[in-house]
Order: C-alpha cells, then sequence, then structure tokens
C-alpha cells in the first residue's frame, strides 16, 4: 500500500529566517526561507499494513537520508506513533499521511559562572564536548575584538 509522509520540520519558517546562514542545514533550506518549501514536499512510500513505525522510519533513512533516531512520525492529527506499533494496529491504510518532524538544530541557553547567559543554536546531536568547544572559540573571538 501507498502511505504519504509529509516533512513538517521546516514549517515554522520565521523562526529559521532569524537564524545565521551557518546554522542552516545544507540541502535546499533557501527555497523554505524564501516560502517555497521545494525540497520539502511530501513524499510516497509503498509498505505493508504489518510494516512497524521502526520500518518506516528505517524506509525514510534510506530514502531520504535522515538519521532513523532522529525521526518522528506523528499521526495528521498530531499524536506521535511509537517505532512498535504496526501501520495497520494505529489505523493507516493505503493512502494515509503520516507527518515527519526531526530536529536538525535546537536552540539552548548557556549561563556561565560569571552569571552572565547566552543563546545558543547546536545540532540535535552535538555534543557537551561540542558546546565547549564553541564557547572557548567565542571567548576567543571576544578577547580579539577588545583589543
Amino acid at each position: 500500500m501507498q502511505i504519504t509522509i509529509r516533512d513538517d520540520t521546516y514549517q515554522d519558517v520565521n523562526n529559521w529566517r532569524a537564524l545565521p546562514k551557518s546554522f542552516l542545514p545544507k540541502f535546499g533550506i533557501e527555497d523554505s526561507i524564501s516560502g517555497t518549501f521545494s525540497e520539502y514536499k511530501p513524499f510516497v512510500l509503498m509498505v505493508e499494513p504489518e510494516d512497524t513505525i521502526a520500518a518506516v522510519k528505517a524506509y525514510i533513512q534510506e530514502e531520504k537520508g535522515i538519521s532513523f533516531k532522529k525521526q518522528k512520525l506523528l499521526r495528521e492529527s498530531g499524536g506521535a506513533l511509537r517505532d512498535a506499533q504496526t501501520l495497520s494496529s494505529v489505523g493507516m491504510s493505503h493512502g494515509s499521511l503520516l507527518i515527519l518532524r526531526y530536529a536538525p538544530i535546537m536552540r539552548i541557553t548557556v549561563t556561565m559562572i560569571c552569571g552572565k547567559s547566552f543563546k545558543l543554536m547546536v545540532e540535535s546531536d552535538g555534543t557537551i564536548g561540542d558546546v565547549k568547544a564553541f564557547i572557548q572559540e567565542r571567548r576567543a573571538f571576544l578577547a580579539i575584538d577588545k583589543d
């Protein structure tokens, strides 16, 4: 059976417009920012009713290159689906729509020991080490600006 997957990750375009270009993914986001969403049109997957949500995520990873672990599939009504559920157990049939979301970038607030805080955009699979390295780079940059 065919199901349609709609990538809903970039629907909140106003948040993306506020980001520096260096934070944006390198796969067509400029079109999304201008409002065309050309890279994020719905796509069709051929699946079986007894396939699990985990299997659908694996198909999406194979088809679109989006990491299995980063994917969140939702019903059209917005309810989250669990990996162990089958398509038939959640009422999916030929022509059903699933919503795909994943978080390639997230915003965190870093509070320094001195009490200063700032917002930082990081990749969702980034590590504490990545954040520390960014802070060190920023401190070095700020020191150069003061000279």
